[in-house]
């Protein structure tokens, strides 16, 4: 068998069986912790997906709360004395 080592390429040739060893050997899937690590990080990202919407729609709750403070009006729909 005959190799030559191509500097340019920094390849190792052997005359066109290593891209048949690379096309043989490579596995396509995942492992046990692999798989368990991208549950996880889906897990992680709805996770702070949800929370950022409950934060936004509490955000403007308040912020609302405080408008009608402002205003002279209570959440109840009283007018306060100022």
């Amino acid at each position: 068998m005959k190799t030559s080592w191509t500097a340019a390429s920094g390849v190792h040739d052997r005359k066109g069986q290593d891209m048949g060893f690379i096309i043989e050997h490579t596995r396509i899937g995942f492992e046990l912790p692999e798989l368990i690590a991208l549950i996880f990080l889906i897990a992680v990202v709805v996770f702070f997906i949800v929370r950022s919407r409950q934060m936004k729609k509490a955000e403007e709750e308040l912020e609302d709360q405080i408008r009608d403070i402002q205003s002279g009006k209570s959440s109840e729909g009283r007018v306060q004395n100022p």
